[in-house]
């Protein structure tokens, strides 16, 4: 806040104060002194600054005179409080924007967006409703309430909210990818070490991650409406939010060595990989051009007792048609037999090797794919499915 109205809502309350004191405050000095309490919180929790704000607005109701007097102290009273709500939840967001890593402020903001409500509800009860002073209420209660809240509705469809839902939508959107970003190189710069400390920034990613998430989607407009909203704008939002379940589904730590999915919890990996996939969807909706990235994995692949690393590298995905084919045989007919495991022992322990050293290179793949691809057709044709597949523990 300005220093300069910051000073001006103490003079006010100040001033009031005096004022009191020598019985000389008026209903209108009372009026101005509830706004300047409701400005100068930064906690709309705090209990003794929203007893004072109703205690103002109690004597500021003295002074009316009509119904027209209460419905504009209303609509005064709710431009404050737009005001008001603006400048506190754009600093929270700034905060957050400068110290994405900070759990406290996004749990402060996430708390503060409902409860700001309260200074909202505590005025308009007091005026129209069952808490306001006894004249008021004969006085409002003269108009029938349908049409005492289609008059209300006229002078506070006048007040000009100076931080709409689009704009309040945005920057959290940014403030989204800003913890996003942060995370993700937190994590990445910790993934590997002992044990307890890998598995402490696992936890404290997850945390950050979700909360990425729920900021960006939150600013997602519903579907439905997509022919009413800049499609530009719906895709940007949409992109930022897959990125983060991307990562989500892909990201991995390594505790002494060992590969672990940041997220390997099946039914959750589950949930995000169908609304990965729904995401891309409707980007295809907004925009038929659009060609959508590989997905990641929806099953965990690296704490497995085995992969198809070649296969892997080859097609370019541990979930695709071929390599479904692959392991279900695999899994199915080499697990089966003694011998069978015995080859897939050795593989396990020879191609990791192999593809870390070679994987990339065209030369290795033009070598193994078409031997691959005949594999393949000759498994199909025997029975063996190319469908979606979870490994097999054996």
């Amino acid at each position: 806040m300005d220093d300069e109205v910051f000073q001006g809502f103490i003079s006010t309350i100040n001033s009031t104060t005096e004022k009191m004191k020598n019985g000389t405050a008026t209903p209108a000095d009372f009026l101005e002194n509830a706004k300047a309490i409701m400005n100068l919180t930064d906690d709309p929790d705090n209990q003794q600054f929203l007893n004072n704000f109703g205690h103002s607005v109690i004597d500021a109701t003295k002074g009316i005179q009509s119904i027209d007097d209460a419905c504009k102290m209303e609509a005064e009273l709710q431009q404050s409080w737009y005001e008001w709500r603006e400048r506190l939840l754009k600093s929270k967001l700034s905060e957050i924007a400068l110290h994405p890593e900070n759990d406290t402020l996004y749990n402060q903001y996430i708390h503060y967006k409902p409860t700001v409500f309260h200074f909202l509800f505590t005025y308009q009860t007091l005026i129209f409703g069952p808490n306001a002073d006894p004249h008021v209420k004969e006085i409002v209660g003269t108009m029938g309430k349908d049409d005492l809240s289609a008059y209300r509705n006229s002078f506070t469809d006048k007040v000009i909210d100076p931080y709409p839902s689009e704009e309040q939508e945005s920057n959290e959107c940014s403030v989204g990818v800003n913890i996003f970003n942060a995370a993700r190189s937190v994590f990445e710069e910790n993934k590997n070490g002992n044990t307890d400390f890998v598995l402490a920034i696992g936890t404290a990613t997850r945390a950050r991650l979700i909360r990425a998430y729920l900021l960006i989607k939150g600013a997602i407009p519903k579907e439905e409406d997509d022919n009413k909203n800049d499609p530009n704008i719906v895709i940007s939002r949409l992109m930022s939010l897959a990125e983060v379940i991307d990562y989500e589904l892909s990201a991995n730590m390594y505790p002494n060595g060992k590969a672990l999915s940041l997220y390997p919890t099946e039914d959750y990996r589950k949930t995000l990989y169908n609304e990965l996939l729904k995401i891309y969807q409707r980007i295809k909706k907004l925009d038929p051009n659009y060609t959508s990235p590989p997905m990641p994995n929806m099953y965990v692949t690296n704490n497995q007792s085995s992969g198809c690393y070649v296969a892997t590298a080859v097609y370019g995905s541990y979930d695709c048609p071929q390599v479904w084919t692959l392991r279900r045989y695999r899994d199915y007919t080499l697990a089966e037999t003694w011998y069978g495991r015995a080859f897939i022992r050795t593989y396990y322990a020879v191609s990791p090797t192999l593809v870390k050293w070679f994987g990339q290179t065209d030369w290795f793949k033009a070598m193994w794919k078409p031997k691959l691809d005949r594999m393949v057709q000759r498994l199909n044709a025997d029975g063996i499915a190319d469908t979606p597949y979870q490994d097999k523990q054996w």
